[in-house]
């Protein structure tokens, strides 16, 4: 379905989020908007993402914050 900004253009907009390979997702945690998680992050427990997670990031908080460098 289309929003209403969206029925003028007949285009529709992304709405969920996108994991990309190898991502960790913590019990819990919730994933909101049309976010991107980048390759290998991850999302700590009960974590509240609103941003896009850069690769390679670890996440946790409300709302969640970069923590540091993931290890590969």
């Amino acid at each position: 379905a289309l929003s209403v900004d969206d029925r003028s253009t007949g285009r529709a907009r992304k709405r969920h989020p996108t994991l990309m390979d190898r991502v960790i997702i913590g019990s819990g945690a919730q994933v909101l908007g049309p976010i991107i998680v980048g390759t290998r992050a991850r999302v700590g427990a009960n974590a509240v993402v609103t941003r896009d997670v850069p690769p390679d990031a670890m996440v946790a908080g409300v709302p969640a914050r970069w923590m540091r460098k993931a290890i590969k």
